[in-house]
């Protein structure tokens, strides 16, 4: 299962992917990455979504490796399967180097369209910080709505139309 977009190939996580994160080693994949992949925030969860490949599968509810040609430059996806109302997470970054490059936007639309395609998903929210100014941007763009601000986080919503 991949997702191909004008620039990107999106690959959702398997084992593989997920040894070469814990391991930080891009090597294993047969990949290069300009920086440090994955960045801490995906560092500190892999376990997370290595649970979720290993109790799912390769279903596609789990996060994706966002590929310009073999150089990785982010990851994306959900961070689990639909709840019992449709709902599923969404949540993305693009390593610093390669941001403001459009490729953030490119790899969620195609995540976007590929949820909304999926029977059971009616609902796509999203959290950020109050001061992610470019995750607040994404969000907008996509049309998602804002749904409630506390302290430090924006939470987000998309219906399936």
């Amino acid at each position: 299962m991949e997702l191909v977009t004008r620039r990107l190939i999106l690959r959702p996580f398997d084992s593989v992917i997920i040894n070469a994160a814990k391991s930080r080693n891009t090597s294993l994949l047969g990949y290069k990455s300009s920086s440090v992949w994955p960045e801490d925030d995906l560092f500190e969860v892999i376990s997370y979504f290595e649970n979720l490949v290993n109790e799912n599968g390769v279903d596609g509810f789990n996060s994706w490796l966002i590929l310009e040609g073999n150089e990785i430059i982010g990851s994306a996806g959900f961070t689990s399967k639909p709840d019992n109302n449709g709902s599923i997470e969404i949540g993305f970054s693009i390593l610093p180097i390669k941001r403001k490059m459009g490729y953030c936007n490119e790899a969620i639309t195609m995540l976007i369209e590929w949820a909304f395609l999926q029977i059971q998903v009616n609902k796509i929210i999203a959290h950020c910080e109050i001061s992610n100014v470019a995750s607040k941007a994404i969000l907008q763009k996509k049309g998602f709505s804002q749904t409630d601000i506390s302290e430090d986080l924006i939470s987000w919503e998309r219906i399936k139309l």
